[in-house]
């Protein structure tokens, strides 16, 4: 008995055939795959982040840097707008600095009263009636890290060990100075200060 194949068609029943030796689908990674990825990794972050923390430091010292100008800035304004006398402290312990307005009339042996009693040495004036009309505005400390090494006060009217006194006029000019910020990666940034125009000659070093 002969039985006829049609070769050309498959029935709509039949399944196909799944060889048994053929490549299987595969989950996940190998061990192998995953240490080369964690290396990668690890060379690419060595190699990023000193970058980045050395750019982070940086920005601090250009941020306290910009805080003084703006300070400075400030004070001046405030000078010529109320015709008043202003000052900026630059206090080298407690590394920040400070805003102050000045009464009329507020000489050297008021500011020394101010500078002492800011020490907290107020003692020393109990019997004195003198009372400062010398008050501080605004306090603002440099940025973590960042120190102020010095200044150099042109005129030499430092008043308090670590202290410097710099003075703002209503005229709209101030005491010449130079101030100079430094950081942990013994970086250095040099301001000088046009007494004229205000504006600040900004200089980097190491």
């Amino acid at each position: 008995m002969t039985t006829n194949v049609d070769a050309g068609r498959i029935r709509p029943d039949a399944s196909p055939t799944v060889d048994a030796r053929g490549p299987k689908n595969r989950d996940g990674f190998s061990l192998l795959e995953i240490i080369l990825v964690v290396t990668i990794i690890l060379i690419a972050s060595a190699i990023a982040i000193p970058s980045f923390v050395r750019s982070y430091e940086g920005a601090r010292l250009n941020t306290s840097a910009r805080t003084i100008a703006t300070a400075s800035k400030y004070a001046r304004n405030m000078a010529v707008l109320r015709q008043q006398h202003m000052a900026i402290l630059f206090d080298t312990h407690r590394n920040e600095i400070e805003i102050l307005t000045l009464g009329a009339g507020a000489g050297r042996s008021e500011q020394g009263v101010f500078l002492d009693r800011r020490a907290g040495h107020d003692r020393r004036w109990d019997a004195d009636p003198e009372q400062t009309t010398i008050e501080s505005l605004k306090v603002r400390p440099m940025e973590n890290g960042v120190r102020i090494l010095g200044v150099s006060d042109f005129e030499g009217r430092q008043r308090y060990d670590g202290i410097y006194w710099v003075n703002y006029y209503p005229s709209g000019m101030s005491d010449k100075y130079t101030v100079r910020l430094g950081d942990a990666r013994n970086r250095t940034v040099r301001m000088e200060v046009d007494h004229i125009s205000g504006r600040f000659s900004v200089e980097f070093g190491r």
